[in-house]
């Protein structure tokens, strides 16, 4: 289950998502739809924080993953350009940085999100420098 992450240590305009126990399709798309409202609601680009962990991320299968029928039926169409308004990423979790920047390079592609390969988006294992990262 997506929890939102509800925290005075994050900025003002961070969505910070902690997605524990088992991955689900509805973890993603539940943050997109949060992520939309934000947007939508303020019209201001926001900072998106994912704590994530390796047994909740689907980095070794994720092409298999989005290229299944329950991942297919979700790309029927692209969104406008709402979500490029997100200006940051950041990602905290225990996976090797390359397994997680190849999914999250495919699930930002999938959502239509923008996505850099830059390692200045990412802080694996230290929580507290990934919440400073993330509120600059």
């Amino acid at each position: 289950m997506i929890q939102e992450i509800k925290s005075e240590e994050f900025a003002p305009n961070v969505l910070a998502f902690d997605l524990s126990g088992e991955f689900s399709w509805k973890m993603i798309f539940q943050i997109k739809d949060i992520v939309k409202e934000n947007l939508m609601a303020n019209n201001n680009p926001i900072k998106v924080f994912l704590r994530i962990d390796r047994l909740t991320f689907p980095h070794t299968n994720a092409d298999l993953i989005f290229n299944s029928e329950e991942g297919k039926k979700y790309y029927t169409h692209r969104d406008n350009g709402l979500l490029k308004k997100i200006e940051k990423l950041v990602i905290v979790g225990n996976s090797p940085f390359k397994e997680i920047i190849i999914g999250m390079d495919i699930l930002m592609n999938k959502l239509s999100l923008p996505f850099e390969w830059n390692e200045s988006y990412f802080n694996i294992k230290d929580y507290n420098k990934a919440i400073q990262h993330i509120n600059k």
